[in-house]
Parts: structure tokens; sequence; C-alpha cells
């Protein structure tokens, strides 16, 4: 008994039991606690796996037509809910295998944001779509094509607008010139009509101031002649007999009262004469100092021309491009522009001529001013004279004689049509510097009935097919939402006119062709997201056929085949350019600005063709109408041929999809390019952009049993991995987020 007491075989050692105890609860522990682990890794795919599916669904009809990807029309709690619960298991059958991870799903949820039809969603979709397909080739090949004309086309555009600026300040100054000489001739008709000399001065054809009896007075002569006669016989009047009649006293009588009254009347009426002939001239005295004005505004216009340096068309002609086969012009062209430049000083008026002419009215007044003057002391010697018993009539012959003589200077340098006039003399050295004035007035007058002509045939273009109207107002309907919705307050349509006056229509294509190269600067300096979007809208917008305007530009008139093809579907990229809602606003406008820019490159070749033509308004002029007879017929080809040639002297063909390409470089930072996209696809698929969504994340809530020891796995709630979910009874739950954007 004692020795079976004492025996240990078979013992069971307390020490053992709590060594096993603590092995099994620390590998229960990390049993449980892999589980968690892939529980969350594996809750975490459900989720992603999940909004995939969602995202899956997306509508076909943009991604087809448009290559743009948006939430399509399924419910997007029910695809989560089913994939989560395939990737689950849930709807396996019972009795299956058994299974480590036990997941339950509890609830899931989602949630989207980023409409398509928010700027920066629908070009980021864009970028995606057109950076796979190297659009910006297309475009470097337009931007090839325009390198050889760079240095010319500069040229041409710093020539032009020198010209332009100048001759509106010409015209200025030439209109002030012809109001000066207009108030001269006025003055100088003033007096001629009065004929002082005759009516005045001398009379019945009087040479001379010989002495003769009284009699009637009709001059200043006539008293000055009879004074002497006078004078004899009042004295004789007054040294007679008391009882004895005067003897002259009637014929005295009436010498007193005509000389009185005629030196009265012709003072009054060199006075009234003298007020008249100031005012004229004193009234244009101060357009001498707006001549000046204008002349110093032409210098600084072409001292500053000198300076300037369009930048854009050196990076483009010395820029990287793919070779054209097509070597950079000659430099007889630009130097030929170049020459026109150093011609228009003769265009400001020299500060001698200016000083002189003004001198001349000046001399105008004074010299009227002096006949005036002695018209006034000869009234104060009849005065003086008369009456009188005794006296001398050499003071009033001699009064006589200085208004002769002054009244004959004016009318020898004012009046008189001899080499003495000096207004003749001055109308004849104007005339001579405005020699080219008439011959370039007929040019304009030609190029303005052929720019009419353009522009009346771009205004009934516009003006036409009214039956697609209803088409564009639902399209206006769809862009004034995408403006809204994107919080947009210009809604315009782009301004896109061509100048009524031709010299402002040249000057206009020019500064267009200065923003085509600056575009083509800015892309070779690097591809910037809008050509990526102009390629976009080239790709998978329509555009209209050229060939549907021949009747236009035949017959002048818009036929029935032409007005029927002005539907939205024909000419969407036009409308994206321009945003006319009119069915031939958006046409007319690209023709306009294909217009414009033929103008700009036609008119550079007129102005190497017209250089020798030596007046640089003439020049111009001359330079502009074969600019506009060419880019008229340039169009006639265009849609006769479907492509026509850069220039003659770059023999490289553009088609019209050349030239909206080159317009998209021009417009393309414009927000509102993206408005009327946007609405062209509802327009065309019936869905609303701003309400298709392209970002999801999705919330999927799961859990697990736990195995073991589910209070002891509650006190290791601050592991980083347990802590990111709680525990319920003796289930562990977790949330785990997705997102996906198309």
């Amino acid at each position: 008994m004692r020795r079976l007491l004492y025996r240990q075989q078979g013992s069971v050692s307390v020490f053992l039991i709590m060594m096993v105890a603590i092995i099994f609860m620390f590998v229960a522990v990390f049993i449980d606690y892999a589980r968690i682990t892939a529980f969350q890794l594996q809750t975490e795919q459900l989720a992603k796996s999940g909004i995939r599916s969602v995202m899956s669904s997306y509508e076909p009809a943009l991604q087809e037509k448009y290559g743009l990807f948006a939430l399509g029309g399924s419910d997007s709690n029910e695809l989560l809910a089913s994939s989560v619960a395939e990737s689950t298991g849930i709807r396996s059958r019972k009795g299956e295998a058994f299974r480590l991870l036990d997941t339950t799903l509890d609830s899931q949820s989602v949630n989207g944001s980023s409409e398509l039809g928010r700027y920066p969603v629908f070009e980021r979709q864009i970028l995606e779509e057109m950076k796979y397909k190297a659009p910006i080739d297309f475009t470097l090949e337009i931007v090839n094509r325009f390198k050889p004309l760079s240095l010319v086309m500069k040229e041409a555009s710093k020539t032009t607008d020198l010209l332009v600026k100048l001759q509106k300040l010409y015209e200025k100054r030439e209109k002030l010139v012809d109001r000066i000489m207009e108030a001269q001739k006025k003055a100088s008709q003033l007096v001629e009509r009065t004929h002082f000399d005759t009516n005045y001065v001398f009379s019945n054809g009087q040479t001379s101031l010989t002495d003769s009896s009284l009699g009637s007075i009709h001059s200043a002569a006539d008293i000055a002649a009879q004074y002497a006669d006078y004078v004899r016989k009042n004295y004789a009047d007054s040294n007679r007999d008391p009882d004895e009649d005067a003897q002259y006293a009637e014929e005295t009588s009436d010498y007193e009262r005509e000389a009185g009254w005629f030196s009265s009347s012709f003072a009054r009426e060199a006075t009234q004469i003298q007020q008249k002939h100031r005012k004229h001239l004193e009234e244009v005295k101060p357009l001498f100092g707006e001549v000046r004005e204008i002349n110093d505004q032409m210098k600084g216009i072409i001292a500053e021309a000198e300076q300037q340096n369009n930048a854009d068309y050196d990076q483009v002609g010395q820029g990287r491009t793919p070779a054209s086969g097509v070597p950079n012009l000659k430099g007889d062209s630009n130097h030929a522009i170049q020459d026109i430049r150093n011609t228009v000083q003769q265009l400001v008026m020299p500060d001698d001529f200016v000083n002189s002419f003004e001198a001349e009215v000046q001399g105008q007044l004074d010299s009227f001013q002096r006949f005036e003057g002695e018209v006034g002391s000869f009234r104060s010697v009849v005065s003086s004279s008369i009456p009188s018993t005794s006296g001398s009539s050499g003071p009033l012959k001699q009064s006589v004689t200085q208004m002769k003589r002054k009244i004959d200077d004016y009318l020898q340098a004012y009046v008189w049509s001899d080499a003495a006039n000096i207004i003749l003399a001055r109308q004849q050295a104007i005339a001579t510097n405005r020699s080219s004035d008439k011959e370039r007035k007929r040019t304009e007058a030609k190029s303005k009935a052929k720019l009419s002509e353009v522009l009346g045939l771009l205004d009934k273009l516009k003006q036409t097919a009214k039956e697609s109207q209803q088409e564009f107002d639902q399209l206006e309907g769809f862009f004034d939402d995408s403006i809204t919705f994107n919080a947009q307050k210009d809604r315009e349509a782009d301004t896109v006119s061509i100048e009524g006056q031709p010299e402002d229509a040249g000057k206009q294509s020019m500064s267009m062709m200065d923003g085509l190269y600056g575009g083509m600067a800015g892309m070779l300096e690097g591809v910037r997201d809008e050509f990526y979007r102009n390629e976009y809208a080239v790709n998978h917008f329509t555009r209209f056929e050229p060939a549907m305007l021949k009747s236009l530009f035949t017959s002048h008139d818009v036929d029935k085949q032409l007005s029927n093809a002005l539907h939205v579907k024909n000419q969407e990229l036009e409308y994206i350019l321009y945003g006319f809602h009119l069915p031939g606003g958006n046409v007319s406008a690209a023709y306009g600005e294909i217009f414009s820019t033929r103008l700009a490159i036609r008119t550079m070749e007129g102005f190497v063709e017209c250089s020798r033509m030596g007046h640089p308004l003439l020049i111009l002029a001359s330079a502009i109408l074969y600019g506009i007879e060419h880019a008229l017929q340039d169009m006639l080809e265009l849609v006769n041929k479907g492509d026509l040639e850069l220039s003659k002297y770059v023999p490289l063909r553009l088609t019209y999809k050349d030239h909206l390409r080159m317009f998209l470089m021009l417009h393309s930072r414009n927000e509102k390019m993206m408005s009327r996209m946007l609405a062209l696809i509802q327009f065309n698929t019936g869905i609303n952009p701003n309400e298709k969504l392209t970002y999801m994340e999705g919330d999927v809530r799961a859990s697990i049993h736990v195995w073991f020891l589910p209070g002891v796995m509650r006190s290791l709630r601050d592991v980083q991995m347990i802590s990111q979910g709680e525990f319920e009874g003796n289930r562990y739950y977790v949330t785990k987020k997705a997102a996906f954007s198309y």
C-alpha cells in the first residue's frame, strides 16, 4: 500500500497541464489571428472585385461611338451584392466541404461621383482615348506644311499691320488738310464774290485817279477823283456875296452825302466780310496741331514696327518637324516685302510742308485784314476831309491807291488763277503727294465689290435652312445645361465675322494668321492637352462636305439639296468650333475663316507681285485686291476639288479637314467647346453626360465566427490588423472600401 502511494508512473503533472494549456491558447490565438488576417484580405478583394463588377456595366453607346466610359443603367447596389454573394459562396449548395473562412456577408453599399459631363472628367477620358492613337502626327503635318511660309508670312503680317494703321492715319490727316483747303477756298470765294476791287475801290473800268467833276459816286476812286472839284465848288459857295445864292450847294451836298454813305457802307461791308473771312480761317488753324499730332503718331508706329518681332513665326520656321520636301522660300520674297516698309516714310508729311502751309493760312488772314484796315483808314480820311473848303485830294488818292494795292495783293495770292496763287500752288503740291490716290481708290472700290460678294454668299448661307432649326434648338438646350452644370457664365457663340472694308479685312486675316502660327508654336513647345482634345473632335464627329456648296458658289443661290444637308448630323465639327445654333451659321463661319486664311496667304503673294508700284498705300490696296480675288477662287476650288494649293510658292495641298484642324488650333483654348461636344453626345445618344457617373466607391461589411477564444481576441483589439474590425459576440466584423474610376 505504501509502495503504491509513492509510485510516479502514470501521474499527470500539473505543470505539464499548464504548459499544454498555454501552448493550446497560443496556437488558438494564432489560428484565429491568421483567419482574421485572411478574412480581411478576402473582404478587401471582395470589395474590389465587386466594384469592378459594378463598373463593368458601362454605357455601350458611349464607348463604341465616342470611346468614353460611364456607368450604365443597372442597379449598382444589386450588382455589388450579387458579385459579393457569388464570391463568398453564399449561393453554393449545403453540405459543402469544410471551409477555413466561413465568411458571411453582412451588408454592402455603393456611392458614385465624377459625372462625365464635368470638364475635368470629360477631358481626362479624352486624353486616355487619344494618347494611344498618336493624333499629334496629323497636326504636326499641318504645321509642317506652313513651315516654309513662316518667314514671308511674318513679313506680310508685319507690313499689313503697319500699312493699315498708317492708312487710317493718312486718311484722317488728309481729311484735315482738305478741311483747311476748303476753308481757304471759302474765304477767298467770299472776297471774290464781293468784288471789292471793281465794286468798291474802282468802278466802271477805272484804272486811274484822274480828277473829275462832281457826279454820282460808285467807288472810293470816285470820291478821290471828285474831291478837288468838290473843294473848289464848296470854296466858291463859301466865298459868295451875302445876297448871292449858292451856286453849287446841291452838287456839294450830294457829294458829301454820297461820300459819307459810301465810305460807311464800304467800311461796314469790309468789316462783315473780314469777320466771316476770319471765322473760316480761325476755325481751321487748330487743325494744324492735329496734323502734327497725326504725323507724330505715324512716326511712332513706324518706329514701333521696326522693333516688332513675332517670335511665333520664327519658332515654327525653325522648329523640328518631319521633312515636307518643300524648302523655305528664298529671301527675295522676304526682301520684297521688307522694301515696301522702307517706303512708308513718304506717308509722313514733312514738317516744312506743315509749317509753310500754316504760314499761308495765317498770311491769307493777315492779307485781307490789311485790306480791311486800309478801308477803315479810307473812311477816316473821308470823315476828316469832308466837309471842307480847302485841302488836297492827295490823302484820299493815296488811301485809294493803298486799298487797291492791298486788295490786288490778296486777289493775286488767293483768288486769281495765275502762277502767284498760293492756294493753287498748295493744292498742286497736295495733289502731287496724292498722285496715286485716285488709282488706289479705284482699286479699293474693286476690292470692296469683291469682298461684298463674298460676304453676301456667307450671309446667305448663314440665313438658310430654317427647317433644321428645331434640331439646333434642342441642341442649344443640351448646351445650356452643360454650361450651367459646369458653372460657366459665357454662353455666347464665338464671334466670327469678316470686316466690310478691304484693308480691315486684310489686317483681320493677318491677325488670324498670327494666332494660327501662335497655336503651331505652342504645339511645338510641348504637346498640350487641347491638341488631343482637338484631334478627338476631328476623329469622333462629322464635318460638312465641301461639295455640297457648289450651288452657292456657282449660282450664288442655295438649292434644296444644300438646304437639306444642313442638319446637325452633317456639321458636328463646325458646331464644336463656333457654337452657332443656326443651321447655316457654323458652316458659314467655317468658310469665313477659310476665306480669311486664304486672304492672308494671297495678300502675302500680292505684296510680292505688287511691290514695285511705288506708293505704299497703292501697294497695300493692290495686294489686298489680289488677295480677295484669289481667295474667292480658292474657295471655289476647295468646293469643286475638295482641296487646294497652300500657296503659289508652296505647292502642297490642303483639304477642308486640314483647315478645320487649323481652326481648332486657333480656338482650342475654349471650354465652351467641351460643352458643345457633350451636347452633341447627348443629342446623338440620348444619354445625358451630366447624369452619368465615372467614379464609384463601395463598402462591403462581412463577418466570420471566431473559433476559439473570442474574449482573448477582443483583448487584442489594439493590434493593428484586429483593430480594423469589431467583435459582436463570437463573430468578428470588418468593413472594407474599394473605388474604381474609368
